[in-house]
């Protein structure tokens, strides 16, 4: 008898541990973030009851539904291995907000943007990756038309990325969006393989730029059916595309990076062509492979006459071919 009682002992103990675990388990997979020990629902919950110098850590996969904004305070978002996806934009900065986003995970557009900055956002700052983890961003859950889509949307301030990895796979128009911000990018990777003559990165309007990267990736391949419409008029596809003047003092460096184009153009501009007293464009250290491209070219297909592309221990591989519209022909 004493037997049979320990036995339904243990079977009734057993229960409640496993009753215990499904309690857990159900509690858990509800708490989409933390801020210490505070749990939410969501990312969006979390946001939205940050204070000033808050770190978040996201603790599900999860889809963003509410867009919102930081401003006047610095929040940190750990993405702790995590996966979002941007049904609202993620990460939105309005004045004096700075948001910090660190750790590994992915981020991905489906018909919002990843980051988002308003042109009045003065102050705001949008970190993504401190180097030291991989984030990846996509659109290969995007339900946006190809040429809606945009990964960043930076209209004022200061934007970002270290140890970021962007894949454009559906997007054939302007995923990166540029209006008068100031861009930092350091070990990123860009690439393309959308067919299409769209541009990877657009600096919009006649605000100064100041753009600048460190030992980043940035390869725009067209694919080989759609190379007619590429290479039209001497190229369209573009991996960087400017507005037809610059505020003064404008910069554009590219340093120790690898830069790939093949059916495309590194770099157009508009009709204007450029004062070459606002704007410096130059490229230190670069490893260069262009192939049936342009390094450079005016929209209305002159060569864009006062640009002046310097560049320091750079080389050049593969065979570059260009024509009279360009800004440098190199053959080699």
């Amino acid at each position: 008898m004493k037997h049979i009682s320990k036995i339904l002992f243990l079977v009734l103990a057993l229960a409640l541990v496993i009753g215990a675990v499904a309690i857990f388990s159900s509690a858990d997979a509800s708490v989409g973030a933390k801020i210490g020990d505070t749990s939410y629902a969501t990312l969006a919950d979390a946001l939205a009851a940050a204070q000033d110098g808050d770190r978040i850590t996201v603790m599900a996969d999860q889809t963003h539904q509410t867009e919102v904004a930081v401003s006047g305070k610095t929040v940190t978002i750990d993405l702790n291995g995590k996966t979002l996806i941007a049904n609202a934009a993620l990460f939105v900065a309005g004045q004096n907000g700075v948001i910090n986003v660190v750790g590994s995970g992915a981020l991905k557009s489906r018909s919002a943007p990843i980051a988002k900055s308003w042109s009045s956002s003065t102050g705001a700052a949008i970190n993504i990756g401190d180097g030291t983890g991989t984030i990846t961003v996509d659109d290969s859950l995007s339900a946006l038309a190809a040429a809606d889509i945009r990964f960043f949307d930076a209209q004022a301030g200061t934007m970002a990325t270290d140890g970021v990895r962007i894949n454009v796979i559906k997007a054939t128009y302007y995923p990166l969006w540029f209006n008068g911000t100031r861009v930092r990018m350091n070990n990123t990777e860009l690439k393309s393989y959308v067919p299409g003559s769209g541009t990877l990165v657009r600096f919009y309007s006649e605000k100064r730029i100041d753009f600048a990267a460190n030992n980043c990736v940035f390869d725009y391949v067209v694919y080989p059916e759609d190379v007619g419409t590429a290479s039209a008029a001497g190229g369209k596809a573009t991996l960087f595309q400017l507005p037809d003047t610059v505020g003064e003092g404008s910069s554009f460096v590219i340093n120790d990076s690898f830069i790939g184009a093949k059916w495309a153009m590194f770099a157009q501009w508009g009709t204007s062509g450029f004062d070459p007293d606002r704007l410096t464009i130059a490229l230190n250290r670069c490893e260069i492979f262009l192939r049936n491209g342009n390094l450079a070219l005016s929209r209305d297909h002159r060569c864009a006459i006062g640009v002046d592309i310097r560049f320091t221990d750079c080389s050049f591989n593969d065979r570059y071919i260009s024509n009279a519209n360009s800004a440098y022909e190199i053959l080699g």
